[in-house]
């Protein structure tokens, strides 16, 4: 007798939560009686709530049941799809792949993909934006934006404009900008190392549809910000500094206010100001390498994550918590791996995000490993220590994640470690006739960035001959008996898989694989289906990886560009979203 007919909804919404999601999609071909019940709205509802509680289809879902004006939504749809993703982007299974080859050849651009399109500035050449639809035609448009970021008393005044921020958000681009007057700026020619006479930021933010300007905002001479613009719920965040300056007028550099600043995104209005307690501290180091500032979905708490050390041999961090009204509610040190632990060829950095979570900060290593030359700290380089180039590199790396989340039943927030052990993997497969190859292992460098809310990383590592291999791996936690660390929860590497072609498709009448323009070829797939990118992995390649809900990019570049700029660059778009 089938299980099933003896069974209410309610039992098997409760056996439901201990199956893995891919599997409730094949129980459903047992029988027709198995689909009825596994794909009806109440088990889907249930399952995605459970399983993907922090995707924007599961907030989507809360939110038609206490707004009013919700749309009504097909939750059998959503599952199946969120399902879909989960499971391709765990096997490297995208469905469509779009390259764009840029018309100049800038690795210092900026640039996102968002919403059907990608947009991409460089701040070499001209100040263009620049915006392609992913499906359909893939006509460029090209937005002069030199009109906006000048103003009327600034006209045939010497400058240099650099956009430091390029964000696609809610039918709007969004580009902070850094406008130096006395010289050219760090990119021009003319840069001799001193500073410019005169810095502003300023704010450009485009209508996708119309591109027109929507609205523009310019801070005053002697205000910064510290980190990036970070956007939720129709709101613009920022942390801006504003120094307290002597009686001569000049930035002494000892004191400064920081506030918490909020924008209508649509409008440009400023509707909130809040000086962060203790907001001289953020700013009392002397040397920062950087400052990341996170908003969470439900617009309650922000976090501010900077360097806490002085040394090159450690880089330790400062996470802070605030409440939007700017008042503290938890710090927490974070110890990412120890740079003098014996992994001389690998390189690390720091990224942070919150992917939609509810309260939830994602802090994350990702790392780099180069075997063609050791890598020794600088405080180590000045003890006179000297690496054989021939250094084999380590047979794993360890990295690490941390979740900041709020304490159960309590009022403060708590932390929890996760550590990654990834696999040194040999590829035989590399030839490289212009670089030197370490020892056997046939690897000239390799980098990983998690996506940390699957558990997944992405491997993009050389192959040789300016082509990259991109490999995903999924990381699961280990037995309980073998969680030997206090207060980490350690992950190992249970499958690694090429991105390949397998579920790549082609409908009648469109062209779902995007060539770039031209013959030349950003991405292909080789004779066995996986995916080969042009270019080189290099110690920054994790700026060059954005892992979203549904797209997977790269932004890539080739050539000789050690002392030059490169031949050429591209943008690698990989769609992991269903067919149908």
């Amino acid at each position: 007798m089938d299980p099933f007919t003896l069974l209410g909804d309610f039992e098997i919404a409760h056996l439901v939560e201990y199956l893995p999601p891919v599997d409730l999609i094949r129980l459903q071909l047992v029988s027709k009686h198995w689909r009825a019940v596994l794909n009806s709205p109440y088990i889907s509802r249930i399952a995605l709530l459970h399983h993907f509680p922090h995707v924007p289809q599961s907030r989507d879902l809360r939110d038609s049941h206490t707004r009013a004006d919700a749309p009504s939504l097909d939750v059998t749809l959503l599952w199946r799809r969120v399902v879909y993703q989960y499971h391709t982007r765990r096997t490297g299974q995208p469905t469509r792949m779009h390259q764009v080859l840029l018309n100049f050849a800038d690795a210092m651009m900026e640039w996102d993909v968002g919403e059907g399109k990608v947009a991409w500035i460089s701040n070499r050449t001209d100040k263009v934006l620049r915006v392609k639809n992913l499906e359909g035609d893939g006509e460029v448009r090209e937005i002069d934006i030199s009109p906006w970021w000048l103003e009327e008393d600034e006209e045939g005044v010497a400058g240099y404009l650099r956009v430091q921020t390029l964000k696609i958000v809610k039918g709007l681009v969004i580009l902070s900008m850094e406008y130096s007057l006395g010289w050219g700026g760090y990119d021009h020619p003319s840069f001799s190392g001193s500073r410019a006479n005169t810095e502003e930021e300023r704010f450009i933010v485009i209508d996708l549809c119309t591109g027109e300007l929507a609205w523009k905002y310019r801070m005053h001479p002697q205000q910064t910000i510290l980190g990036e613009l970070e956007w939720s719920e129709g709101k613009l965040f920022y942390l801006r500094r504003t120094p307290i300056l002597s009686f001569d007028g000049l930035d002494t550099s000892a004191r400064s206010l920081v506030h918490f600043v909020i924008h209508d995104m649509f409008t440009g209005d400023i509707t909130a100001e809040m000086p962060l307690e203790n907001g001289n501290d953020v700013v009392a180091y002397r040397f920062l390498s950087y400052d990341v500032m996170v908003v969470d979905r439900p617009l309650k708490h922000f976090i501010l994550v900077r360097d806490h050390c002085e040394t090159d041999t450690r880089l330790d961090l400062l996470a802070t918590i605030y409440t939007l009204s700017g008042k503290i509610v938890g710090k927490f040190l974070i110890y990412p791996e120890d740079i003098t632990s014996g992994e001389r060829n690998v390189a690390r950095n720091i990224f942070v995000d919150f992917t939609h979570r509810h309260d939830v900060f994602n802090i994350t290593e990702t790392f780099f490993c180069d075997f063609s030359e050791p890598m020794i700290p600088a405080v180590l380089r000045e003890a006179g220590m000297q690496l054989s180039s021939r250094q084999k590199p380590p047979k794993a790396v360890l990295f690490n994640s941390w979740s900041i989340a709020p304490e159960r039943g309590g009022t403060g927030f708590a932390v929890e470690q996760r550590r990654y052990e990834s696999p040194i993997v040999a590829v035989d497969r590399v030839q490289s006739p212009t670089h030197h190859i370490a020892g056997d292992i046939g690897l000239r460098g390799s980098a990983e960035i998690l996506f940390s809310t699957l558990d997944v990383g992405v491997i993009c590592y050389d192959m040789g001959s300016e082509e990259i291999g991109i490999d995903v791996a999924v990381y699961e936690e280990r037995p309980k008996e073998e969680q030997n660390l206090k207060g980490i929860v350690r992950h190992e590497q249970v499958t690694r898989r090429r991105i390949t072609d397998k579920r790549i498709v082609n409908s009648p009448g469109r062209e779902v694989v995007k060539q770039a323009e031209g013959d030349l070829q950003i991405g292909k797939f080789d004779k066995d289906g996986g995916l080969q990118v042009k270019g080189e992995v290099h110690c920054d390649y994790w700026y060059c990886v954005k892992w979203l809900d549904r797209y997977l990019t790269f932004h890539t570049w080739w050539g000789p560009y050690v002392d030059d700029p490169p031949e050429g660059s591209g943008i690698l778009v990989l769609d992991f979203h269903p067919p149908w």
